[in-house]
């Protein structure tokens, strides 16, 4: 699905940052607003390792994606 993709770029994204930036990341911390907050949940609930935590705004389930 195109959630799918969206959150998989988002995936890689982290680890660029992550491996560019040399942070530790088992630090990395998401915010989303609307359709950013849904999709911080479902990178959050797909790859739970992925992020320490989250602050979800204004946001609601993906439906479908569990």
């Amino acid at each position: 699905t195109e959630a799918a993709e969206s959150v998989k770029l988002l995936s890689n994204f982290i680890d660029a940052i992550v491996a560019e930036l040399q942070v530790d990341s088992e630090q990395v911390y998401l915010l989303g607003f609307s359709q950013g907050a849904m999709m911080s949940l479902y990178l959050a609930l797909s790859e739970p390792t992925k992020v320490a935590g989250l602050a979800v705004l204004s946001g609601d389930m993906i439906e479908g994606i569990f």
